[in-house]
């Protein structure tokens, strides 16, 4: 067995354990996507949903995309998790004062199922968008812990891809995947 796969299985099999003692299933999708059941988000490369009650919560990962891409998803997700295993001030932000869920706001707006004033718009993606760029932070701290197979610099650029299209979400209530120009990529700290 090369390193990379062994380094690689040691990731996984940490996932799996971590998930095992939180009532978490780990789910693989076989093909490129996969859904997140009650939701109208189309498809997704993966997702994470804390448990409720006695319902189990899940880690979903679709593997049917080359090895890195999976392991980027898998890394990003279980950086979702450990913000909910230890109640991170990011992870606990994405619940308004009020009890509601910033990210459910955030889809529900630009699906056109609700109106927010612009302040609340601007806040709801504030919380969501910090969360997001915590969960990339700690995903590329497990990619070097484990020195997975996963070229950093693309990985810093599709993180700065995606900040910058959820900035244009918020301004123009539509989903669509963007790239930043060259150049132009944010200061990120995800060291």
């Amino acid at each position: 067995m090369r390193t990379s796969d062994r380094r690689v299985k040691e990731f996984v099999d940490v996932v799996q354990r971590c998930c095992k003692l939180t009532n978490v299933c780990l789910v693989w999708g076989k093909g490129e996507s996969l859904s997140m059941p009650g939701e109208s988000m189309g498809e997704l490369a993966g997702y994470f949903t804390p448990p409720e009650g006695k319902r189990p919560g899940i880690l979903a990962v679709a593997r049917g995309k080359p090895r890195t891409k999976w392991l980027t998803v898998l890394a990003h997700e279980f950086g979702h998790m450990s913000q909910w295993l230890f109640s991170d001030p990011t992870w606990m932000a994405t619940t308004l004062p009020d009890g509601r869920d910033a990210q459910t706001l955030m889809d529900d707006w630009v699906d056109g199922k609700i109106e927010l004033d612009a302040d609340e718009i601007s806040d709801v993606f504030e919380r969501v968008r910090r969360c997001e760029l915590d969960a990339d932070s700690r995903a590329v701290q497990y990619i070097k812990d484990y020195k997975l197979p996963v070229n950093l610099k693309v990985l810093h650029k599709e993180i700065a891809d995606m900040d910058y299209s959820y900035r244009l979400m918020a301004r123009t209530r539509f989903w669509q995947r963007a790239k930043v120009r060259r150049g132009r990529l944010p200061k990120l700290r995800l060291d």
